[in-house]
């Protein structure tokens, strides 16, 4: 709430500021003009002229740059949206157990019921989801070969025997987890057993930082010190991003752990023409049935994991929106006062121009003659503005462990839809200015 009474109290005295730096240029100039000048219609000094000049020199430095960083943003954000994420997310409907005890006892006769529905192509119940929550465990790896037993904090997901199959991930060495995967039982502090596979899977940057040469080298090892209890490494995954693009792929430990499921994927089939959001609607409130056969209690709580990835970049949404809108309202102000300078320049060169038409100057020759210099404004505008903003998203994208490289295309883009901008806005004026006829332009005032 401070917060809010602090952002608003800024944003008046932002106002207050602007509106008294703007309304007091004009005052100041408007009170230090001496009767005899204005009614020789002389007030173009040098000064006034470098003023405007740096004008439209600081307008268009903000337009270009956020023309140009607004592309890099949208640039980055369709690599981050289309990369390779290394799972299958096409039509996957996720389901949250939210740690129900009815939830996790029904899940797998729920399972079976909505395998029975021909659009489901395939379930797997799991502790974790690409996305989704996680959690590092504290881990012994046995290395052999003379080398010490590392000890580490690894992220580990709990999943079952399809997980491997239904979101697609591949095995570079040892094996998977086969149907029907045979557990072991153990007994805890607490009077109960826990039921858990010996085997364990992990991915290859684990392979990689745990100082295995190739991944076929961690296959037989031990694992110990490990919730809850001992294991062997028997497979080696491929890498798949099981966060966003903003952090780095870590070590990951795969686990058949039935006890902590809270997460149902739903894999359905696609039509060859997609799915539609009605037939997609459909199957849903299909689902959303079963679960409250077996669930009264708890509401359905699911959405897809393609919605949940593109949740992942919101911030990075919101961004590119809010950069768009500045871009264009910094546009339509920037070419305002070029409008304005470049009506202002025609009407002091109107004898001039008339006498160049008599001369048989044509009209496109008049109106580059006009635009040059305001070209050559927005020119140089660009070459001031272009280091800046390399710099700032420069900045911006050592954020994202993955990220795009900005290469020349971006700032000749941006750089080439200002000029065009400019270019309109001025030639618009200067062509109204050039297609007058002689005589209108000679005739005396």
């Amino acid at each position: 709430q401070d917060v809010r009474v602090y952002s608003i109290v800024l944003l008046c005295v932002l106002s207050i500021s602007v509106g008294v730096v703007a309304g007091s240029y004009p005052a100041f100039v408007l009170s230090g003009f001496q009767p005899a000048l204005v009614l020789k219609s002389y007030n173009r000094t040098a000064s006034t002229v470098l003023l405007r000049k740096g004008l439209v020199i600081l307008q268009f430095m903000l337009s270009s740059g956020l023309i140009i960083a607004t592309l890099i943003v949208y640039h980055q954000l369709n690599y981050m949206q289309s990369r390779d994420t290394g799972y299958t997310n096409d039509a996957m409907a996720i389901f949250e157990f939210e740690y129900n005890a009815d939830a996790v006892k029904n899940a797998s006769a729920m399972k079976s019921e909505m395998l029975k529905e021909p659009f489901v192509a395939g379930i797997t119940i799991s502790g974790a989801v690409p996305t989704g929550n996680r959690g590092n465990w504290l881990m012994t790896i046995e290395r052999g070969s003379g080398l010490a037993s590392l000890k580490v904090e690894t992220e580990m997901f709990m999943i079952d025997d399809q997980y491997l199959s239904e979101y697609g991930l591949n095995i570079v060495a040892g094996r998977g987890y086969q149907a029907g995967e045979p557990l072991v039982s153990k007994p805890t502090e607490y009077g109960f057993n826990l039921d858990c596979s010996d085997g364990i899977l992990i991915n290859e940057t684990a392979a990689k930082r745990w100082g295995f040469a190739v991944p076929d080298d961690a296959i037989g090892k031990r694992v110990t010190n490990i919730y809850p209890f001992e294991g062997t490494i028997i497979g080696v995954v491929k890498d798949f991003h099981s966060q966003s693009l903003q952090k780095a792929i870590e070590p990951l430990a795969l686990r058949i752990f039935p006890g902590q499921f809270n997460f149902m994927s739903v894999r359905m089939k696609s039509n060859d023409g997609g799915i539609s959001d009605a037939e997609m609607q459909q199957r849903m409130k299909t689902l959303e049935t079963i679960w409250t056969k077996f669930v009264p209690d708890l509401s359905p709580k699911y959405n897809l994991l393609s919605e949940r990835m593109r949740a992942q970049y919101r911030i990075e949404s919101r961004l590119g929106i809010l950069l768009t809108v500045f871009a264009g309202l910094a546009i339509v102000i920037a070419c305002l006062g070029l409008f304005a300078l470049a009506a202002h320049s025609a009407e002091q060169r109107t004898k001039e121009i008339g006498i160049r038409k008599v001369l048989g100057a044509s009209t496109s020759s008049i109106v580059l003659l006009l635009t040059r210099e305001f070209l050559l404004l927005v020119g140089l505008a660009l070459v001031i503005t272009v280091p800046f903003v390399w710099f700032g998203m420069s900045r911006w994208l050592k954020d994202f462990a993955y990220h795009i490289e900005i290469g020349a295309g971006v700032f000749f883009v941006g750089g080439l839809l200002a000029v065009l901008i400019a270019f309109t806005t001025v030639a618009t004026q200067a062509f109204s200015t050039a297609s007058a006829h002689p005589v209108e332009s000679l005739r005396s005032e």
